[in-house]
């Protein structure tokens, strides 16, 4: 498959390729899921529609809590159990004035660090087979069979 003249574009294309979706969908992602950045950087346009968010609870009330986007508490009005402090929470919610939000949905999680580190793991172990067989040659800048 990589044996003829031609395997550094086998390999550069496809990256170039994910590249461009990568860059695609940070320039037309915000516009589509509009986040609570992007409200809080042009309320005015914001104000009464629907916006993503997420964040840590860090304080719960009987009819609103407080969420920590960007080490700042957000006032979220809606309902939650009291066991979910310092819970991750993601979900949709109206962007009101002066930058609070009305949950419209919610996932609130309390795994979500423990199943990132979770998945490093096989990362980690596929480079380290990987560099048991193959070594880079820098001189020719690809990767070669050890001896």
């Amino acid at each position: 498959m990589f044996n003829d003249k031609y395997k550094i574009y086998k390999i550069l294309v496809p990256i170039f390729f994910i590249w461009i979706l990568v860059c695609y969908a940070q320039l037309k992602g915000p516009i589509y899921y509009p986040g609570y950045k992007e409200a809080k950087k042009q309320p005015k346009l914001f104000i009464g529609k629907k916006i993503n968010f997420g964040g840590k609870i860090t304080e719960i009330k009987d009819n609103y809590f407080y969420v920590e986007i960007d080490k700042e508490p957000i006032k979220v009005f809606g309902q939650l159990s009291q066991g979910k402090i310092n819970y991750s929470i993601a979900g949709e919610a109206v962007y009101l004035a002066g930058g609070s939000l009305k949950l419209s949905q919610s996932h609130t999680s309390n795994i979500r660090t423990y199943r990132v580190i979770l998945s490093i793991i096989p990362i980690i172990i596929v480079a380290y087979w990987f560099f048991q067989i193959y070594r880079f040659n820098s001189k020719k800048k690809i990767f070669e069979i050890k001896n």
